[in-house]
């Protein structure tokens, strides 16, 4: 097997790993904060459990591999491959509910998809070395996604919740301010 693929498979098993460590965080040790119940625990747990799967389909694995090695090797992707990769990006946001992203927010209807959303921010902080999401989340991740939303009450609802599980994430990790 090519390098490139045995780095995105790894790449993408440590991420997924993370985000199901983080859930767990989530899960046993905040869930009165976030008012979780057992059901919704549970909903979460299994949620994860099926995290960015879709990065293996057909579809998305090679350009995601060719991405990630790309990216790895600090060497820009070809017009075909960056194509390919936006195509997969769009696909993967389809597939996976913790992105708003897909179907314009449509997709992006329960409590469980915005903890396992905060969850993913929280991996991908800790991937690039940093001790939270928050930065991300307030800088990038609102702005991106708050015109997907029609209903902004809902919208504020949902960073409410992202902010908490952040919250959740800083206590943990003893992030200082």
């Amino acid at each position: 097997m090519e390098d490139k693929y045995k780095h995105m498979i790894k790449r993408t098993m440590e991420h997924i790993q993370a985000v199901q460590k983080n859930a767990v965080v989530l899960v046993t040790e905040y869930s009165d904060e976030l008012g979780l119940s057992l059901e919704g625990a549970t909903d979460l747990i299994e949620q994860v459990l099926a995290h960015d799967t879709s990065k293996f389909d057909q579809m998305q694995f090679g350009p995601y591999a060719d991405f990630t090695w790309a990216k790895k090797n600090g060497q820009d992707l070809t017009e075909a491959q960056q194509e390919a990769f936006d195509n997969a990006v769009q696909c993967h946001y389809f597939d996976e509910y913790h992105h708003p992203e897909g179907m314009n927010g449509y997709a992006f209807q329960d409590r469980s998809d915005w903890i396992e959303c905060a969850c993913d921010l929280q991996a991908m902080a800790q991937e690039f070395g940093e001790d939270s999401a928050r930065g991300y989340f307030e800088d990038t991740w609102i702005p991106k996604s708050k015109d997907l939303f029609e209903d902004k009450g809902r919208f504020d609802e949902i960073c409410e919740v992202i902010r908490k599980c952040i919250d959740c994430f800083e206590d943990f990790y003893k992030v200082k301010a």
